[in-house]
């Protein structure tokens, strides 16, 4: 066991009297989607019953959103595209409208928050609707799944019946009063209203589900916004059964549903009714959504199935003890007598075929401990993605009044379970452990912060109350409800069980105050104080500016942070250089401000350019080059042929059109002078650019650039993807013209020239000859090539990086790790030959180089550095170099790697301390973060587990002679 003492600087046990832990890691695939398994067990001895499981193909299509009444287009980001279609089988019914194809054409669109929600209501028994502001009360919830919406789905084709099984004990015992959906319209404004048709089934529609009479109808609603719909069945209840099907169509091609996180109140199997795939629909995604947003209403008395254990976090770490262990986890509920009703293990399979999962609850650590009455099992098909496996007791199991134990679980070899963090609702005290014979042995997460397993454990009975206090508009609202319906985010809220509203001391901070990130206090630092709104803005700066009021932290919550000053109020694009501190875009400024706090307290150069399109605000940002297309006649990029010569003059227009060039003599990505654009077809791979035959004396100093698009499917997708290929600021034919010889052209194809000039006094006429094949001076292809002179700026990995990550994937010693790959700044247009690569390793160079539309390149290396040995990278240009140590383990860049690595990287990842060369110091297992899971990647480097050398007291490499 490995134990870490706050503040003590030094392990509690050392390394080499460790039990080497063999930890079997799966990497989670982005964006798989998350799948329910469910086994019905009847009773302890009964026989066990399962569906088959079904996953839908993907494709990747896409729609154009035009707009959103309250809401900018461009914060839209389309966050899944999938197939949601297949073939009917033969003689089956479609209830697709006329003319929609077997294919549709599945567009997923994440909403932005706060978007405002009209609220219809509609009565079944008038056929009348209403809008009314406000909502039904929570008391009478019977299923609820209405977390902040988060995705809108729309299948691309109108009038499909769309279903979701909505499953609570409640509903079986109670009669309905009311049901909620959600829908979304993506309109432009002036578009026509769109039909919403619902209905409620006893079992899936396509699969013979009968409707339950009196509770359907359909509603007309805008088509821009977010609509809920609230059925009013209070004057006709409806009874339904465990499960009833909620069945919602549109007649719009560009609205669909809104889905939530896994419902708060009863729960859904994850699977949707639709034509093509009935009672098995799948809709994926990369967080857990799990049905559609919806809510049901009941009249009492009822019971309902709550969640009493909740920790569904599927985006942790695989972990498996071994085939034929069983794993523990310490649980703790929040009822003390529960009638359990279901339980579920987050899991993750390898893929290959079936997968067993056996589980059972044991009142102690121990196999001999087993709870009568709650032993189960089921099979899934191992396919490589995150779920849930769902053991369900139709008749409850009463577990004796006792609000804690241990869930015990084993897989067949090719699955894992997944480590998830701290339970969102009930608590363990962070044991995992592992059983064979049965006794328990304790793994090293005990200890750590973040061991509870994904495990999520509902109940039959009544959802604890307590006190919620909702931060809104300045002001603290108490109210009593549950948990997860008081705070389904986990923001702007605090819950606290069993206390009620009237009680003054229940919460400290007291409600209605949060996180006051005030002006500094002192150089680059900020203070944090609770207190109301008021209070809090009307503190200001030196020039007037407000502190920032937080309502969804707390000073001294986990998590919390000021965002750093300047990125605030500043006026400046992130993605352009200016002298002034932070950038517009709050978010990713503050990212940036993290990492080089030069660009808060100084400004905004360069260097935090790069860092915001390029390494922290969430991936590049495109560079636009906008004017080389227009709809009107006259404007956009001229067409001329590949031997012509033109006269173009900019005399008017040095405001107008002025667009990046990755030559410019004041740094790379700086502006020209109105700008121009030209387009031409080659007609042979090489072709000679340039303005040498310029006559008029006031268009003296020009700069050029040769441009290939990614996306020809028409004129403006291909302005839209241009990346440089050449650039040249002053050419081989004097008197500051420019001139580019390109190589390597594709005959057939169109290339894009922008020509501007360099400064506001020298525009005018300018003449671009463009000859093909390239005339002299142009060197020939076929020649050494052109090193273009310029220095490097090593920006990904930076020069002197120690990468301390895995060496090659985990047993298996073949799949080489490690930089591949360096994202650097420098001339544009450069051949591999330009480059020279020198390591201990044995021979290896660059394979291509790949410009980009920042004026940055990467350059793919032929195979990944050596692990201990030193890399040199020479660019024959001007000979800049960089060099690049591999050096396995060693997390703080130290003479050697050592068990103090291990101490580095918790102090990493407690943000006690900072990772020297970022994620190549801290994420060692290369999954893209540095989380806890990087530390048994480190123990297993350091021990020399499964086919990994074992590294501990490796001395950091050295450059030998052969590479200086």
């Amino acid at each position: 066991m490995l134990g870490y003492k706050s503040g003590s600087g030094t392990p509690w046990v050392p390394l080499a009297a460790c039990q080497p832990v063999r930890m079997r890691r799966v990497p989670l695939a982005a964006g798989r989607p998350v799948q329910r398994r469910t086994q019905r067990v009847q009773d302890t001895g009964g026989q066990a019953t399962r569906g088959t499981p079904f996953r839908n193909p993907r494709s990747r299509s896409k729609a154009r959103v035009s707009g959103m009444r309250s809401l900018h287009v461009a914060i839209l980001a389309v966050a899944l595209i999938c197939a949601v279609a297949m073939p009917a089988a033969a003689g089956q019914a479609h209830d697709v409208a006329e003319g929609a194809g077997a294919e549709s054409k599945a567009t997923v669109v994440q909403l932005p928050p706060n978007l405002p929600i009209q609220r219809h209501y509609y009565d079944p028994s008038t056929g009348q609707q209403r809008m009314l502001a406000g909502e039904l009360s929570d008391e009478n919830l019977a299923y609820s799944n209405t977390p902040p919406p988060e995705i809108y789905l729309a299948l691309g084709i109108p009038n499909v019946v769309v279903a979701d099984d909505l499953m609570t004990a409640a509903i079986g015992g109670c009669d309905i009063t009311a049901y909620e959906i959600m829908v979304a319209g993506m309109g432009d404004g002036g578009v026509p209203g769109f039909t919403v048709t619902f209905d409620l089934y006893d079992r899936c529609p396509h699969g013979g589900g009968e409707v339950i009479p009196g509770a359907g109808g359909s509603v007309t609603v805008d088509h821009d916004g977010l609509h809920a719909i609230v059925i009013d069945l209070s004057a006709a209840p409806v009874a339904g059964g465990k499960t009833v099907w909620l069945a919602v169509s549109v007649d719009s091609p560009s609205a669909g549903w809104v889905f939530g996180t896994p419902a708060e109140i009863g729960f859904t199997a994850d699977v949707y009714d639709f034509v093509f795939v009935q009672c098995a629909a799948r809709f994926g995604g990369t967080a857990v959504y799990a049905g559609f947003h919806a809510r049901v209403w009941c009249e009492p008395p009822f019971e309902t199935e709550f969640p009493a254990y909740l920790n569904n976090n599927l985006n942790g770490m695989p972990w498996s003890p071994g085939a034929v262990q069983w794993a523990m986890d310490d649980i703790e509920l929040v009822v003390d007598d529960c009638i359990m009703t279901s339980y579920e293990i987050g899991a993750v399979a390898a893929g290959g075929g079936a997968v067993t999962m056996t589980a059972e609850l044991q009142s102690l650590c121990g196999t001999a401990n087993t709870i009568e009455g709650t032993q189960g099992a089921t099979q899934f098909v191992a396919d490589g993605s995150p779920m849930f496996a769902r053991v369900e007791f139709p008749d409850g199991v009463d577990l004796g009044g006792s609000d804690s134990f241990w869930m015990a679980y084993r897989f067949n070899p090719n699955a894992s379970a997944i480590v998830s963090g701290e339970a969102t609702i009930g608590h363990t005290d962070d044991l995992i452990a592992w059983a064979d014979g049965g006794g328990c042995s304790f793994t090293w997460f005990s200890g750590t912060p973040w061991a509870g397993l994904a495990v999520n454990v509902y109940c039959l009975g009544s959802t604890p109350i307590g006190a919620c206090c909702e931060l809104k508009d300045g002001l603290g609202t108490c109210r009593e409800t549950t948990e997860l319906i008081c705070s389904p985010d986990g923001r702007e809220r605090r819950w606290l069980r069993g206390a009620t509203c009237d009680d003054p001391a229940a919460f400290d901070p007291p409600c209605g105050t949060a996180a006051c990130c005030t002006p500094p206090q002192g150089p680059g630092g900020e203070a944090c104080f609770n207190l109301t709104r008021d209070e809090c803005e009307a503190i200001v700066d030196d020039v007037g500016n407000p502190a920032a009021w937080r309502p969804e932290y707390f000073c001294g919550d986990s998590g919390q942070h000021c965002v750093h000053w300047p990125c605030r109020y500043a006026d400046g694009a992130c993605d352009v250089p200016h002298d002034t501190p932070g950038c517009m875009t709050s978010d990713c400024c503050d990212a940036v401000c993290d990492i080089d706090p030069y660009c808060c307290e100084v400004e905004w150069d360069w260097n935090c350019v790069r860092g915001a399109i390029g390494n922290y605000c969430g991936g590049s940002t495109p560079v636009s080059y906008a004017d080389c297309w227009s709809d009107e006649p006259g404007y956009g990029a001229i067409e001329v042929g590949a031997n012509s010569t033109s006269y173009l003059s900019n005399e008017h227009d040095q405001t107008w059109g002025n667009e990046r060039f990755c030559c410019h003599p004041a740094g790379a990505g700086n502006f020209g002078y109105g700008g121009i654009w030209a387009k031409f077809m080659a007609t042979h791979t090489t072709a000679r650019i340039d303005t040498c035959g310029t006559a008029d004396d006031s268009a003296s100093d020009s700069l050029l650039q040769l441009m290939r698009a990614s996306d020809h499917s028409n004129e403006h997708a291909a302005c839209e993807s241009l990346t440089p290929i050449a650039c040249n600021d002053d050419g081989d034919c004097g008197d500051l013209r420019a001139a580019i010889c390109a190589h390597g052209l594709n005959p057939g194809e169109t290339y894009y020239i922008l020509l501007a000039s360099k400064s506001s006094d020298s525009t005018g006429e300018h003449v671009l000859t463009i000859t093909s094949p390239a005339s002299a001076p142009c060197p020939d292809p076929a020649a050494a090539p052109t090193c273009p002179a310029g220095s490097i700026n090593w920006i990904d990995p930076p020069d002197g990086v120690v990468d301390a990550r895995q060496p090659h994937a985990p047993d298996d010693a073949n799949v080489l790790r490690g930089i591949d790959r360096l994202h650097i700044e420098g001339p544009i247009g450069t051949a591999p030959a330009c480059w020279t690569v020198c390591e201990e390793g044995g021979a290896n160079g660059v394979g291509q180089v790949e410009p980009h539309a920042d004026c940055s390149s990467t350059l793919h290396l032929e195979r990944a550095m050596t692990a201990g040995a030193v890399t040199r990278i020479v660019y024959a240009g001007d000979g800049t170099s960089g060099a690049f140590t591999a050096h396995p383990g060693n997390v703080d860049a130290s003479d050697a790697t050592d068990p103090a690595d291990i101490v580095s990287l918790i102090d990493v990842l407690n943000a006690t301390a900072y990772s020297p060369w970022g994620t190549y110091s801290c994420d060692i297992d290369h999954s893209g973060v540095c989380d806890p899971s990087d530390i048994i990647g480190l123990i297993d480097l350091l021990n020399g587990a499964g086919s990994f050398a074992p590294w501990m007291a490796a001395p950091l490499p050295t450059a030998t002679g052969d590479c200086p």
